[in-house]
């Protein structure tokens, strides 16, 4: 199979293997920021595999509620539903991954303090994207429909591979035994029942990328990933204030979901690094290894999407965990060549 590989950055970026041995079927995108330049941009591999089309430039983890298309697309009906869902756990004792509500929740959220009354996606759209210049949808146009790459789920043979890579990615097992019971994952993520991407991806249904879905139905690309968490680094978004309190996480308990243990905090996860003197990243990582995520010491913003989802997560998920270690390769070299000179 021929992969067409663009890159642009500073200096030449070596890890481009993972197309090249197969880890990546069909197209990804990686960008990195440092200091608010872009210093990475890569992207390669197909949009839609089998058309040959290339890429182009709260206590609520679940609802007891049945989430039907229409009730999706209809935020009062989704407002009442959730104001009269009864907390999962008791908030502030415990707390869990909110894989769909959490998107209704925020859309809520800024319907109620937004003074112009916008929804989640009017408002990253007027104030955030649009703005900035920044190909990101939460909600997306009609007529931008042309442009979204098919996803894929990986076939078991790939997902095994994936084991005997790193067997610690073995866990996706347990959770397919998790999803096939009665469980708090099965719950959080059957509900909305025609939202799927495990052994299929209905997500690829033109119709639901309109839905303003901010947990599951954003759509963009590496560059728009980084560039939004750039925002973070340069101020433009939040202050100093803000800037500092995103240095502590405030949870490291039990994930009610997930059953592990996962630091949490303001809305991010705290993604384990230490490297370039860098305890974490703060960002999140979600389902098919697509993530974006900050390192606040170096000033790093640093987003990896596929289309061709993945089984592991984060450094689980060997094609991010390859060119992430290639990142701080750079970082840490530049950094010992300055304390060198001093």
């Amino acid at each position: 199979m021929e992969y067409d590989v663009n890159l642009e950055c500073i200096k030449p970026f070596g890890t481009l293997k993972n197309f090249v041995d197969g880890w990546e079927r069909d197209g990804a995108s990686l960008a990195v920021f440092v200091n608010g330049t872009k210093v990475v941009d890569l992207w390669g591999g197909y949009a839609d595999l089998q058309a040959a089309r290339k890429w182009k430039q709260a206590g609520l983890g679940y609802l007891d509620t049945p989430i039907t298309e229409e009730i999706a697309a209809d935020h009062n009906r989704m407002r009442e539903i959730l104001e009269n869902e009864h907390p999962k756990w008791e908030p502030g004792r415990k707390n869990g991954y909110h894989p769909f509500t959490f998107g209704w929740i925020v859309d809520q959220i800024v319907r109620h303090v937004d003074e112009k009354k916008r929804s989640i996606g009017q408002f990253l759209r007027e104030e955030i994207t649009n703005p900035h210049h920044i190909d990101y949808h939460i909600g997306l146009p009609l007529e931008e429909e042309y442009r979204v790459a098919r996803v894929t789920v990986p076939s078991m043979w790939e997902r095994f591979a994936e084991v005997l890579y790193d067997w610690r990615v073995s866990w996706y097992f347990l959770a397919l035994w998790k999803l096939a019971r009665d469980t708090p994952l099965s719950r959080a993520v059957n509900n909305p029942s025609w939202l799927q991407a495990v052994d299929k991806c209905t997500m690829n249904n033109p119709e639901y990328h309109r839905l303003e879905q901010a947990a599951a139905l954003g759509i963009g690309n590496a560059r728009s990933l980084a560039a939004i968490f750039n925002l973070v680094a340069t101020k433009k978004l939040i202050g100093d204030q803000m800037l500092n309190r995103l240095q502590h996480h405030y949870n490291n308990d039990t994930d009610v979901i997930f059953d592990d243990k996962i630091a949490k905090g303001h809305g991010f996860l705290y993604l384990p690094l230490h490297r370039a003197g860098t305890e974490f990243l703060v960002g999140h990582t979600g389902h098919g290894c697509q993530q974006v995520a900050y390192d606040l010491k170096n000033k790093i913003s640093i987003a990896y999407v596929s289309n061709g989802l993945k089984t592991g997560l984060y450094n689980l998920c060997r094609t991010y965990s390859k060119l992430q270690d290639a990142v701080y390769d750079i970082v840490e070299s530049k950094l010992s060549n300055q304390a060198n000179v001093l």
